[in-house]
């Protein structure tokens, strides 16, 4: 499982494709906070050091799998939270640092 993208610039290089997966989390933080490494390949993100990492932080229910979470919040999600001025709870969208990345899951 990961997360794959288009046209990725990173430290001034353009890669055509590039792919994220899950490193690591600190699940003794609050928020919890995942790190993602991005390479070229998905073969070179699971071997090699990777071009950059990406952190997420989120609030983590214990009943989950953190590893799911990470890749959740990663990506676009909602979140439920009270209008300051109206009182009423709202379902609000949220742009992850990989919104627009597409899943990448490998069935072999």
């Amino acid at each position: 499982m990961g997360l794959k993208t288009t046209n990725y610039e990173v430290n001034g290089l353009v890669l055509p494709e590039a792919y994220a997966i899950f490193e690591s989390a600190d699940t003794k933080a609050n928020p919890v906070v995942a790190t993602f490494k991005i390479h070229s390949t998905r073969e070179n993100a699971s071997k090699l050091q990777p071009l950059e990492r990406k952190r997420v932080r989120f609030q983590w229910d214990r009943n989950t799998n953190p590893v799911e979470e990470a890749y959740k919040y990663a990506k676009k999600h909602e979140v439920e939270q009270v209008n300051p001025l109206t009182g009423e709870t709202e379902t609000v969208e949220i742009k992850g640092v990989f919104d627009g990345w597409e899943d990448d899951i490998v069935t072999e």
